[in-house]
């Protein structure tokens, strides 16, 4: 392999992981781990390494998404949780009993982790868990040789991992581009919003919500192409998506203009009724792609999945609708050719959103519920947080079984004298972790690979 060869293959993993997250977060995570175990054990720091390790490896790991003042304040909130953690921990090390009740509030926290957030609640729980359980045992270094105690040392490890990920943004800051381009669809609905049947909008509030896009859509243009010397690979990506509104856009304002110049025989406004949940899904679809290129989560890529193919087989029936109801030939077939413009344009809207996107390969788990984005308000990591007050009847039998479990192994762990026995109730913990299409086998891996990796 020549020089020229050997730079363009380095060229080309260099431009693939500039939109990957995997290389940064393994880089940033060795770093967070490290620095404090380099410093212990150099004799700088006089510490159990544990809690500020796991503290700033925990924090280094979230590939936290959304506008930098939200993305700040959850890791601060991860960070409080962490600590918390270990202060209710601090109690149960000579007592039992409130080493019991420190395990039922921990894991039925994670419970509500879990439901407040599915992105990253588990990590979260499991983490969480993880410092309880670790500093319920003696602590390895004597308290007065201590500088740090487990409380202090895991707020110091968070806060540096957290340090870890605010010294990143301003290196490569993708996030006001991709808020950008998702205005632009956020545009589009609005405008598809206007034209719903069931809405009270006006002929004036379509053209100026046409008139609001075409500025939104020129706009965003602009700032990609002032971004171009800056924004590296993923600004021709971004590039793409936006041409893919404009195109969706104006199909959409087609077949509008063509559906509003058929006569009325009376049969149009049942007619348009009849459209109104095409119309209603692809307007969900269209803010969901706004969600979706902002957040970058793998749950709103399932969920913009689940959209499309719904959206799918509602502009099918809607062009079968067309033909069946229209008596003028002519006009049918041009209103369903039209539709099916709309229809090709999703494909082409998945791809370009795909590239944008962080490991769309990845599953993650979904609300089965697609809740209605009209009224969405572009906050992509405040709008990832659930804050019902009815919990899924599943994720609370789950944790449920979680804190019966944990209570037994701390039992086991506080009265058997076992060294190291915290691993007990947390490996417990780990090979109970829900997710779909849980199997047997997925229980044996996980099984598996705690004890080899203990």
């Amino acid at each position: 392999m020549g020089v020229q060869d050997m730079r363009r293959t380095l060229e080309g993993f260099l431009e693939r992981e500039s939109m990957s997250p995997d290389l940064n977060r393994a880089i940033r995570s060795t770093v967070a781990f490290m620095v404090p175990l380099t410093a212990i054990s150099a004799g700088w720091l006089r510490m159990d390494p544990a809690h500020a390790c796991i503290a700033a490896n925990t924090i280094a790991l979230v590939d936290v998404r959304g506008g930098y003042s939200l993305r700040l304040g959850l890791l601060l909130a991860i960070s409080f949780v962490l600590t918390l953690s270990v202060a209710l921990a601090m109690p149960g090390v000579p007592s039992p009993v409130m080493a019991l009740l420190g395990t039922a509030v921990i894991v039925g926290l994670g419970g509500y982790w879990r439901h407040l957030s599915t992105d990253y609640g588990p990590g979260l729980a499991v983490s969480s868990s993880l410092l309880f359980f670790i500093s319920l045992a003696p602590p390895l270094t004597h308290p007065a040789d201590a500088t740090l105690d487990p409380v202090t040392a895991t707020l110091a490890g968070a806060l540096f991992g957290t340090l870890l990920q605010v010294i990143l943004w301003p290196i490569r800051p993708q996030h006001p581009l991709r808020q950008t381009v998702a205005e632009s669809w956020m545009g589009l609905g609005d405008l598809l919003e206007a034209m719903s049947p069931g809405r009270s909008a006006g002929d004036e509030m379509i053209t100026q919500r046409e008139v609001e896009l075409r500025a939104t859509l020129n706009r965003t243009q602009a700032t990609l192409h002032a971004a171009s010397h800056t924004a590296g690979g993923m600004l021709r990506q971004l590039e793409l998506l936006n041409i893919a509104a404009v195109r969706l856009g104006f199909r959409i304002i087609a077949f509008k203009a063509a559906f509003r110049s058929l006569p009325d025989d009376g049969r149009m406004d049942s007619l348009s009724q009849s459209m109104s949940p095409a119309l209603d899904s692809l307007t969900n679809l269209v803010r969901s792609v706004a969600l979706a290129v902002v957040s970058r989560q793998p749950s709103q890529w399932n969920l913009f999945e689940v959209r499309m193919q719904r959206l799918g087989q509602l502009l099918a029936a809607s062009r079968a609708r067309l033909l069946s109801q229209i008596d003028d030939p002519v006009a049918s077939r041009q209103l369903a050719h039209l539709v099916l413009q709309i229809e090709e344009q999703l494909p082409i809207v998945r791809d370009a959103l795909g590239k944008t996107m962080d490991r769309t390969d990845s599953r993650a788990a979904f609300p089965m519920e697609l809740q209605d984005l009209r009224t969405l308000a572009l906050r992509p990591l405040a709008a990832s947080l659930n804050f019902s007050r009815k919990p899924d009847p599943a994720l609370v039998r789950h944790t449920l079984r979680a804190v019966i479990l944990a209570l037994i192994g701390v039992v086991f762990f506080k009265f058997s004298g076992f060294p190291h026995g915290y691993w007990v109730p947390f490996t417990m913990l780990v090979v109970l972790q829900p997710d779909f299409g849980s199997t047997r086998q997925k229980a044996f891996e996980r099984v598996s690979g705690t004890l080899a990796g203990g």
